[in-house]
């Protein structure tokens, strides 16, 4: 499937209010907030715990890797060459082994008008950076491809942003 990356540049001839934030970002998980409610031993660092295994939070980047994937197949069985060639099954498994590092993801909570619906819609999201550790070698590829195609709901309205920031 080919993608582009494309700019709109546009000049306001009258005020014009705009909301602090303008679109979402995703780049992880759920964050601080999720850390806060899911900890039941309410501890800094996840390296260690006794809990880890069947952690709620731990998931989070096998969640991620979950909704890049359908987000991939969907896009290129109807845009593209079909279904690809991946080890969904393995994928997920293999991504329950990263661990967060460090998050500070939050909630954001937008709000839009529906000129069809003719009523305001909440469309919430997270807003954040989070850290993973493990070896995300294999899932740089597919969390590339997400960066040009947005990942989660609402992507039409250039929610579901992430960037991938790979170091060494």
């Amino acid at each position: 499937m080919l993608t582009g990356e494309y700019r709109f540049h546009c000049h306001f001839t009258s005020p014009a209010f705009l909301p602090e934030f303008k679109g979402s970002m995703l780049r992880g998980g759920f964050g601080r907030a999720l850390k806060s409610v899911a900890c039941a031993l309410r501890q800094k660092k996840c390296e260690n715990c006794l809990l880890a295994p069947t952690c709620v939070y731990a998931l989070i980047f096998h969640l991620l890797v979950r909704a890049a994937l359908r987000r991939v197949s969907t896009l290129e069985n109807g845009h593209g060459n079909g279904e690809p060639d991946l080890d969904y099954p393995g994928l997920v498994k293999r991504a329950g082994a990263i661990t967060i590092k460090n998050s500070d993801c939050r909630w954001q909570e937008l709000t839009r008008y529906s000129n069809r619906q003719q009523t305001a819609m909440l469309l919430g999201g997270l807003q954040g950076s989070i850290e993973y550790q493990g070896d995300l070698t294999e899932f740089v590829p597919l969390l590339r491809y997400c960066e040009t195609v947005h990942l989660g709901k609402q992507t039409t309205f250039g929610l579901g942003r992430i960037e991938v920031l790979a170091t060494a």
